[in-house]
């Protein structure tokens, strides 16, 4: 069961382009909340603070 049509997307910018790191579809928990543990991402940048 999804919940809506929420797609998050952690993107990276190297070597001239965009790669696409991690990704949540249609989430139906916190799904994102785990990029500041496994992937350093700022809290701010997520919206925890």
């Amino acid at each position: 069961m999804m919940d809506g049509v929420t797609v998050y997307g952690l993107i990276s910018f190297q070597s001239g382009g965009w790669n696409l790191i991690d990704h949540t579809v249609g989430p139906t928990d916190v799904g994102y909340a785990v990029r500041q543990q496994r992937y350093g991402v700022p809290p701010a940048m997520l919206r925890l603070e």
